[in-house]
């Protein structure tokens, strides 16, 4: 897998190309890490679906949304534009993919939301919120 627009493999993901068209590479690209993860940790996805574990990402800007309308035809655009550059979506997509049943948000607090999404994650494994994966290793 890579990056690039042209490199993602939209099928592996079960998103169809037009939709993997229309998103930001950010979630393209949460995806991908979120599966290498899965991948490093022997963890086989598959063991996840129902899981209450929980998906925190922290994301800010848009500049690929605003890459995308500087031309200002927004007559291609359809609902797919919306959900494929939604900070909201980009967490769902990930617990829609892998079946996980916890809470799914996205923090935009400019330079520290990672850091705050961590935190959050992290107090509600605390608080028993989420829980830990409880995923057996392959």
């Amino acid at each position: 897998m890579g990056t690039m627009p042209d490199r993602f493999d939209a099928q592996f993901f079960g998103i169809s190309k037009r939709e993997a068209e229309f998103m930001d590479p950010a979630q393209r690209m949460l995806l991908e890490v979120t599966w290498e993860a899965f991948e490093a940790a022997g963890i086989a996805p598959d063991i996840l679906v129902g899981n209450h574990a929980g998906v925190y990402t922290g994301l800010c800007a848009s500049d690929y949304q605003l890459l995308e309308t500087k031309s200002g035809d927004l007559s291609s655009y359809t609902g797919l534009y919306g959900t494929g550059n939604s900070h909201a979506v980009a967490a769902g997509r990930i617990s829609y993919t892998f079946g996980l049943k916890g809470p799914a948000f996205s923090v935009d607090t400019a330079c520290s939301s990672a850091l705050l999404a961590t935190h959050l994650g992290c107090m509600d494994l605390r608080n028993g919120i989420t829980n830990k994966s409880g995923a057996k290793r392959r």
